[in-house]
């Protein structure tokens, strides 16, 4: 598996990349592969694998590679991370899952929430590794519970909220955390171009 980046057409027609997600490895693979970015268009896989865990679960059919890529980590199957840029996602408005736009309604968010709650009441497995499925899970509510204030849509927020205190005491904290993320994003991209600019970049 290698790295990835994520490419945007800008004003004048050219593809720039506006993401980079550098190579999963050994330290981070856990938090990468759920929580984080899990490259999934930068692995390649043998056949063998396939052979060992199975096809694709089309019972997730907008996230069944990310769905594969957990078997995998299940599996305890090697892989070796290859520390090189080797794929180019470039975002357009027919992407299901990647189309430039966060909708915490769009199905594919159900479905993964949906895939993640279905590892978390699965089988028996470590604390740390059930913590990273706990934590994903809260991070795809704080997501949803904001796009839902954004839209004011309160109820449905107020539902989420609970949900995800249910799930997990510590989603609040998870909740304060994506606000705090969003709001530092947000003021890069607005100060961004005044910064380039004093610095004659």
């Amino acid at each position: 598996m290698g790295g990835v980046d994520i490419l945007k057409m800008d004003s004048s027609g050219s593809w720039k990349p506006i993401l980079v997600f550098s190579t999963i490895n050994h330290r981070n693979f856990w938090h990468r592969i759920t929580i984080g970015s899990p490259n999934t268009n930068g692995w390649f896989i043998r056949k063998r694998f396939f052979d060992q865990i199975g096809m694709f679960n089309l019972s997730y059919p907008s996230v069944s590679d990310r769905d594969f890529i957990l078997r995998m980590a299940f599996s305890s199957v090697n892989y070796l991370p290859v520390d090189k840029l080797i794929y180019h996602y470039r975002i357009h408005s027919n992407s299901i899952t990647l189309d430039g736009s966060f909708d915490g309604d769009a199905d594919y968010i159900f479905e993964l929430r949906n895939l993640v709650e279905d590892y978390i009441n699965s089988s028996k497995m470590h604390f740390s590794t059930k913590k990273y499925l706990i934590d994903w899970h809260s991070d795809i509510l704080s997501s949803q519970t904001i796009v839902a204030i954004l839209k004011n849509k309160i109820r449905r927020a107020t539902l989420y909220a609970l949900y995800g205190c249910r799930i997990n005491p510590k989603w609040p904290y998870h909740f304060m955390r994506r606000i705090l993320l969003a709001i530092i994003r947000r003021l890069v991209v607005v100060f961004n171009p005044l910064i380039r600019k004093l610095l004659g970049l």
